[in-house]
């Protein structure tokens, strides 16, 4: 999208689904994007990073900042990629596998106060969280029950009164190369799904990235 003509229409090119599916539903279709309204600007996207929400929206059956506001992170990571992941501000290591609520116990032995859940462990994290703490997760949860006085903030990323300002501080480390992105490669926006298919695949350390 584009801010040069800030009160007239634009048509623009996007990705989309037609459906629910494999990577066949992917389109790359034209649609008009309305003018901004009073108080709004409309923003130019030079590049977006291919994450596994993307496919998480299109099959919903797909399986050092979260440090900087004073908390103790303890984070999962296979054995490959633990100092990378450290490097980004974890205080405590724990190997990724079925024994995860274990491993947490074993460094805290009565819980942790939240967990941040983006690989959609569910109830089977809920180990790894003390009585009466919070469980986020960032893809979804729906009305299920939780057990011990564990509480829901389930998070769209958009609701959380703090976003803009987390995300200012994630641009500020980044200016100043606190945290280094990593681009796996770079797809066109008609390879969308090879980039979808690489991301499945396995790239734990970055993502694959599509310019506009």
């Amino acid at each position: 999208m584009s801010d040069q003509s800030s009160n007239r229409p634009l048509t623009s090119k996007a990705v989309t689904y037609k459906a629910l599916g494999g990577p066949e539903v992917i389109q790359f279709v034209e649609r008009t994007v309305r003018a901004p309204a009073a108080g709004e600007v409309r923003i130019e996207v030079k590049a977006a990073a291919v994450n596994p929400a993307d496919i998480l929206f299109r099959d919903p059956g797909w399986p050092a900042a979260a440090k900087r506001q004073g908390i103790k992170v303890i984070a999962d990571a296979n054995s490959a990629d633990a100092e990378l992941v450290r490097s980004y501000g974890a205080d405590i290591m724990v190997k990724r596998g079925p024994g995860f609520a274990e491993a947490i116990r074993r460094e805290l032995p009565d819980g942790g106060d939240a967990l941040l859940d983006t690989a959609s462990l569910g109830e089977k994290s809920f180990g790894a969280i003390r009585d009466g703490g919070i469980y986020i997760p960032v893809r979804g949860w729906g009305d299920k029950p939780a057990e011990r006085g564990i509480k829901i903030k389930a998070d769209d990323g958009i609701r959380c009164p703090r976003t803009y300002e987390w995300l200012e501080l994630l641009r500020n480390m980044v200016a100043a190369g606190e945290i280094k992105l990593r681009v796996v490669e770079e797809y066109a926006p008609t390879k969308t799904a090879d980039a979808q298919r690489a991301l499945v695949a396995g790239s734990p350390r970055g993502r694959p990235v599509i310019p506009f």
